[in-house]
């Protein structure tokens, strides 16, 4: 692909074209200052924004943070909408990248060099998204970058003129599958999505996350999440390979593979079987009756 001069990236440039998009939701303080303090250094500014109902204990403390900016939606509006809320204030302001963060991901030191060194020399218009390895286990460094069909949003560098194209995050959707949808719609607009496996991020699964070893090898990790949570897993997943099932069959069927997998994992390793496996029919029911947004506000369903 030829790359034109206005398409490259170059690394001096980087940093100042990028900001860094956190989303709060009852953040633990510490990690979450270990989080700015990691990622601002690398980029231009931070906007966090904050999905907690009450953020009076540290909302001061976040205001005294040079280069930051916390924007308070006063409720869990869904990481959709908060993700969309980052990426409007950044395109607002001018950037053409946004790093998204969750509250306990942390990224790693020279982040920003490596993705500078990756977009030297490539079309950077038609890069939508690049993301980082999703465990310790693809993370090698080693292997080179590769086209992927998604990356998760927590330590990926975000297009912010792709977001804009293809109209943002499904705020529908709420939390779950959110970065899978965003990543599946951006391939629909003949975006690439990148996996970039040589940046570790250090990053939370789950609740109490343990990886389930066989004959000495990997086999999996259980997620420990709360029951809810796998609802909104069940649910989403299914409609999202519901949206693209005509546009990309392969990834739809990985996408209803992985409710299957849920429920195998819940049978096998986890805790509060019975209660996960009903919010798992629950997510299953209710994406067969069209319900979306967030489970407090869902239309109740019949058996």
């Amino acid at each position: 692909m030829q790359v034109h001069m206005h398409d490259k990236m170059r690394h001096p440039n980087l940093r100042h074209a990028t900001c860094g998009i956190i989303i709060l939701y009852n953040p633990d303080i510490p990690l979450l200052l270990k989080n700015i303090a990691g990622s601002s250094a690398q980029v231009e500014r931070l906007y966090l924004i904050d999905n907690t109902e009450n953020n009076d204990r540290y909302a001061e403390t976040l205001q005294t943070i040079a280069n930051v900016s916390h924007l308070t939606l006063g409720r869990n509006t869904g990481i959709a909408h908060a993700l969309n809320e980052g990426c409007r204030l950044a395109f607002e302001a001018g950037f053409k990248w946004a790093v998204t963060l969750d509250q306990d991901s942390v990224l790693p030191a020279g982040y920003i060099d490596a993705c500078s060194r990756f977009l030297e020399n490539k079309a950077c218009h038609r890069i939508g998204i690049a993301g980082v390895a999703w465990n310790a286990q693809d993370c090698t460094e080693n292997q080179e970058a590769n086209r992927v069909f998604r990356v998760i949003t927590s330590g990926s560098l975000t297009n912010l003129t792709a977001w804009k194209a293809i109209g943002g995050f499904r705020n529908e959707l709420f939390i779950d599958c959110v970065d899978t949808e965003f990543c599946l719609n951006l391939l629909k607009n003949d975006y690439e999505v990148w996996q970039l496996p040589y940046i570790c991020l250090e990053h939370r699964l789950g609740n109490d996350t343990s990886e389930v070893r066989v004959a000495g090898r990997h086999l999996c990790y259980a997620t420990h999440h709360h029951a809810t949570r796998y609802y909104y897993m069940a649910r989403n997943n299914l409609y999202v390979s519901e949206l693209y099932r005509n546009i990309f069959p392969q990834h739809a069927k990985v996408l209803r593979k992985e409710v299957r997998n849920i429920i195998v994992k819940i049978l096998l390793f986890e805790k509060e079987k019975q209660s996960k496996l009903s919010s798992v029919w629950q997510g299953i029911r209710d994406y067969r009756y069209h319900v979306t947004g967030p489970i407090t506000d869902k239309t109740p369903t019949t058996a």
